[in-house]
Formats: C-alpha cells, structure tokens, sequence
C-alpha cells in the first residue's frame, strides 16, 4: 500500500466516524433551540455535550452559534449607546382600559 493509498484510507475512516458521530447526535434543529437557552445557561451536561459534539461536524449550527453571538454583542451595546431613549413609553388609550376592566369583571362574575 502506498502513502496515497493509506491517506485515502484515513480520510475515509475519519469521514466514516464524523458520519457515524453526526447520525446519533440530535438534528440540527434540536440544536439551535439549544444553542438559544444557553444562552440563559440552561443546558443539561448532557446537552452541552452534545450540543458540542454537533458543532464539530455542522458547519450550519457552528454558523448560527456566530451569528446569536453577535446579535447577543450588539444587543448589550445598544443601550448603552442610545441612553433613555431605547425605553418605550407605551399606554392604552383609555376605551381599551375600560374594555379590559369589563372583561376581568365578567370572568370574575362567572
């Protein structure tokens, strides 16, 4: 066997194990719901591994990692930017308050 040959032989058992690996880890749907709560860091040991198990062989999942992580970097930029302003000043007009009032009071009553 020469040197081609036994390249050729290890990048396929390498693909064959990532293969492997890829087939029993969750889709890559699981994982990007995953990626968002640990955020909050609320992943099982379980999960965190294999959530980084699945970003070994998933290019997509290891892109939307970036991605959460750089919209996270520029959320926590924003206020700090724009000060007060980013502060919503919201209020009902006060027909919708009296509906809202009636409706609590109806499903009191009932």
């Amino acid at each position: 066997m020469n040197s081609e040959q036994k390249i050729s032989a290890a990048r396929r058992f390498k693909l064959w194990v990532i293969d492997l690996i890829a087939y029993r880890l969750p889709p890559c749907q699981v994982i990007t719901e995953q990626l968002s709560r640990a955020r909050l860091g609320k992943l099982t040991l379980k999960e965190r591994i294999l959530v980084r198990l699945h970003l070994t062989v998933c290019d997509w999942c290891t892109n939307y990692k970036k991605q959460i992580g750089i919209i996270d970097k520029t959320l926590e930029k924003l206020p700090k930017e724009l000060g007060d302003e980013t502060k919503v000043k919201f209020s009902l007009p006060d027909d919708a308050k009296k509906r809202i009032l009636s409706n609590l009071k109806d499903t009191d009553s009932n």
